[in-house]
Order: C-alpha cells, then sequence, then structure tokens
C-alpha cells in the first residue's frame, strides 16, 4: 500500500483531475490524500464553489482524505502555495510520493507520449534554481542586463547553463524544454514542489503525470479533458443565459464526472460566484483608504509601496476588471494584482506571512472530507504527524498570539466572507467554519 499527496484547486473538479487520480492509484490498497485550497484561489478570486462540495467531488472521484490548504497558502504567488502545500504533505509523516500534472506545449490530444519533459529534466532545473551555481547566476546576471524580464532571462540563463553543462541535451531541444518547463502555468508549480521537497529533504518523491487535452490556461471546451478555465468560462455562459437546468444537454457533461456536476448544481443553479462578487468588497476598502495608510497597504501579503501608491491614485473602481486594469502593469501581473487584493479583502500582510514561516510554515490540518472506510489513515496520521488534525472546528483553539492562530483565523473570515457571497450571488448558505460538518462517504 502507497499514499501518495496532490495538491489542487479543484475549481472544478474535472475528467483530468479524475485521469490523475487514477493513474497514481496503483492497487485498491492505495490511499489519496488531497491538498486542497480552500473557498478562494491562487487567482485571488472565489471558488465556483465551496471547499466542502469541491471536497466531495474529489471523494467520490477516487481521493480518501481531503485536507484544506490554509487560505493565507492558497491564495500565494505558485512559491506560497507550493510551501503550503508541500510542507503540510511532508508534516503528515504518511505520503510516499506527491503527483502533479505537467502540460507540454503540443498538448493536444491523450497521446503525449512524444513531450521531451520527464521528471529527471524537472529535477535538474529545479536543483538549478534551488542552488544557483555560480556560471548560472553570471548568465542571469548578463540576461538582465540586456533588458530582459525576469522570466525570459532565468529561461535563457537555464537553457544556457545546461546546453553547457549537459551533453544529454542538445541546445535546440534544450530551448524547447526550458520553454515548456518555465512558461506553462503547471509546469512552474511542478517545479516549485520538486523545490520545496528539497529544501524539506522530504522523503517523498515526486511524481508526473503528462496532463492529457487541453493546456491549463486554454480558454475553450474541447472535449473530454478540457481545462478548469475553459470550463468555468462555460459555466459562466450558462449562467448568463438563463436555462433552467445548467446540466441537463450542456457541454459539461462531457467535461466532468456526473457526480462533479451534482455536487456544484446548487452554486450554478442560480447564479455564478465570479470575480466580480468582489468588486463591492474591495470598493469599500479603497473608498475607506488614505495617504497615511501607505505603510499599511504596502504591508499588504504581495503589495509593495509601488502598489500601495496605484492603490491610493485609483480613480474608477465600479468594476473588478476596472480595478485590477487600473493597478497591473508590465512588472506587476494582473495575477499578483488579483493576490494582492484578496489579501487586503482579508487583512493578511506580509508580517503575517513572515510570522507563518517562522514557526514552520504549516501547524495543522483542517479535515474538509474523508471516506469511512478510510478511518485507518486517519488514525494513522493522528498517531504519527507533526500537525494537529482538525476533525472538531468547534473544539480546535490554537495557542493565542502564534503563527496557527492567526492562520485559523484567516481561514475563518475567508469562509465567512465566502459566505455572503455565496448568499447574494447564487443564494446558497454557507454556515460559519465552527459548525461546518465534515464530508463522510
Amino acid at each position: 500500500m502507497s499514499t501518495t499527496a496532490i495538491i489542487a484547486e479543484f475549481n472544478p473538479f474535472h475528467n483530468g483531475h479524475k485521469y490523475l487520480m487514477d493513474k497514481v492509484r496503483t492497487s485498491s490498497d492505495d490511499k489519496i490524500i488531497v491538498i486542497m485550497s480552500g473557498n478562494f484561489t491562487q487567482r485571488g478570486v472565489p471558488a465556483i464553489a465551496d471547499k466542502y462540495a469541491r471536497a466531495k467531488c474529489a471523494l467520490l472521484s477516487g481521493a480518501d482524505l481531503v485536507l484544506e490548504m490554509p487560505a493565507l497558502y492558497a491564495t500565494g504567488s505558485a512559491y506560497d502555495f507550493a510551501r503550503g502545500g508541500v510542507t503540510l504533505a511532508d508534516k503528515l509523516n504518511v505520503c510516499d510520493t506527491l503527483a502533479f500534472g505537467v502540460e507540454a506545449n503540443n498538448n493536444n490530444s491523450e497521446d503525449n507520449s512524444q513531450s521531451l519533459i520527464n521528471i529527471d529534466t524537472f529535477n535538474k532545473v529545479a536543483d538549478i534554481l534551488t542552488e544557483e551555481p555560480d556560471e548560472y547566476k553570471l548568465l542571469l546576471k548578463e540576461n538582465l542586463s540586456n533588458g530582459m524580464s525576469f522570466p525570459s532571462a532565468r529561461e535563457k540563463a537555464v537553457t544556457d547553463y545546461i546546453s553547457q553543462n549537459d551533453s544529454s541535451y542538445s541546445p535546440d531541444d534544450s530551448s524547447e524544454i526550458m520553454k515548456e518547463i518555465l512558461s506553462l502555468s503547471n509546469n512552474i508549480l511542478a517545479l516549485e514542489y520538486i523545490q520545496t521537497l528539497n529544501e524539506l529533504k522530504s522523503d517523498i518523491k515526486p511524481l508526473a503525470i503528462q496532463r492529457v487535452g487541453n493546456n491549463y490556461n486554454d480558454a475553450s471546451l474541447t472535449g473530454e479533458y478540457s481545462s478548469a478555465t475553459a470550463i468555468r468560462n462555460a459555466i459562466d455562459e450558462f449562467c448568463q443565459s438563463g436555462v433552467a437546468d445548467k446540466k441537463e444537454g450542456s457541454a459539461l457533461s462531457t467535461t466532468m464526472p456526473e457526480s462533479s456536476i451534482d455536487c456544484i448544481n446548487d452554486f450554478i443553479q442560480n447564479g455564478c460566484i465570479t470575480e466580480d462578487a468582489l468588486t463591492d468588497w474591495i470598493s469599500h476598502k479603497l473608498i475607506e483608504m488614505k495617504y497615511e495608510d501607505i505603510n499599511e497597504l504596502a504591508d499588504i501579503m504581495d503589495s509593495n509601496e509601488d502598489i500601495a501608491h496605484k492603490i491610493l491614485n485609483l480613480k474608477a473602481f465600479d468594476s473588478y476588471d476596472s480595478i485590477v486594469d487600473g493597478l497591473k502593469s508590465k512588472e506587476i501581473t494582473r495575477s499578483r494584482i488579483s493576490r494582492v487584493l484578496v489579501h487586503l479583502i482579508m487583512g493578511i500582510s506580509n508580517e503575517d506571512r513572515k510570522k507563518a514561516y517562522d514557526e514552520g510554515t504549516i501547524q495543522y490540518a483542517n479535515i474538509l472530507g474523508f471516506r469511512r472506510d478510510s478511518s485507518e489513515l486517519i488514525s494513522k496520521i493522528n498517531g504519527v504527524s507533526d500537525l494537529t488534525l482538525i476533525n472538531k472546528k468547534s473544539a480546535f483553539s490554537p495557542e493565542a498570539n502564534t503563527a496557527a492562530s492567526r492562520l485559523w483565523e484567516i481561514d475563518r473570515k475567508a469562509t465567512d466572507i465566502y459566505s455572503h457571497i455565496c448568499r447574494s450571488e447564487c443564494g446558497v448558505i454557507i454556515p460559519p467554519e465552527l459548525t461546518s460538518n465534515i464530508i463522510i462517504l
């Protein structure tokens, strides 16, 4: 028997996620632990359905236990997202492997066997980025001094370093590989996962599974294996169409397990949750801001003084897009601005982030759901884990003024904010965190 961890958002759970789970389960005795973001995602926006509904989707499709990644990490950069998820998996002390999807630019069919990407290549790149050999640093510095953006400079530096130091790669192959590994979303996360495992000196082995169908950011449905982005776009269109039953006859039935559609149906039947739901929350915060708040704004997680000045000088905030477009720039991406804004709403600061890392990154694991036949796995975790496993929310009371206390406070606030959004956007009532019921199947 082996136990595999999967770090995910499942926003929503689709056939590609089911494919990943089926690939990693090699026998009926194998266990799958999902470490899932809560009600807000790494893009800094609310999830399409609440964390318990999405956990149920995962359990119905093969997961044995679903744990929540604390909101501070779930809404963070790729660096924070990976370190939150991997550290949680490592501290459980039961996981043998960490499975994740990787993608290739030729990722347009179920047969991606021609991709040059493999786990050894990811390990080599992760080692370079972790150790930063002098030769690599010189190449990177030269590229930056020539006016290249950091991502382009890093890609070229890694490419040149591997070409010059590893005879197993031709310059052409090396260039193609680096472009795929260092530019595609899932591959960037995969690198962060491997780097984190290396930093922790973890016994968990990385397991890369080639994605099938659409790449992560593809916006249009393409059949059985469509991206979460494409599926969310389709759901949004269905919500705006006024169709009474969003499931019947829709393209969702070809892209998601039927059980997943049933799990999220309440959230899409009477309206959809999108980033637009954050507009009023952000506007209220921005209206209250004054120039003397500049230091407070600069200390918001993922923010800095430049972003703080932009926020204070923002003129239009009548829609989510107008707010983000008014703040982003060539140097500051849309995704970073979105993260700053959700951290502003939740009150998450750079100091919160620093304290969390200083005190061990992760101190608890909040159970969202499990299968009854996996109770032995939970007992094992309770016996060997370095974390407090939360199965009764109201009884969990971490020591005051600790990182655990602050992270739990943020998680509860995230649920409260999401509850208000659900009530107004789709009429679904979400209970407070302390009275939420774990999903048990």
